[in-house]
C-alpha cells in the first residue's frame, strides 16, 4: 500500500481492523501546507461515523451552506 493521504489511511485502518498486518509508505518526509481533504462529504462523514471517528471533522471543521469545486 502507499499513500498516507485520507483513502490510504482508511484502508490501511479496514484491513488492519480485518487482521491484515499493513505499511503504510509516505513519499514525501514533510506535511504539506493544505489538507489532503479540503472537502468532506455526507458519505464520507457516514463512513467515519460506522468507526465512531466522524466528532472531530464535525466539530473542528468550517461548515459552508453551499460549495461548488468552481468556487476555489
Amino acid at each position: 500500500m502507499a499513500g498516507a493521504g485520507p483513502v490510504g489511511l482508511r484502508l490501511a485502518g479496514e484491513l488492519r481492523l480485518a487482521g491484515v498486518a499493513t505499511t503504510v509508505l509516505e513519499r514525501t518526509t514533510e506535511r504539506g501546507p493544505f489538507t489532503r481533504g479540503l472537502g468532506v462529504h455526507a458519505r464520507t462523514v457516514e463512513v467515519l461515523a460506522m468507526r465512531g471517528a466522524a466528532d472531530i471533522p464535525l466539530e473542528r471543521g468550517r461548515k459552508m451552506p453551499q460549495w461548488h469545486w468552481g468556487m476555489l
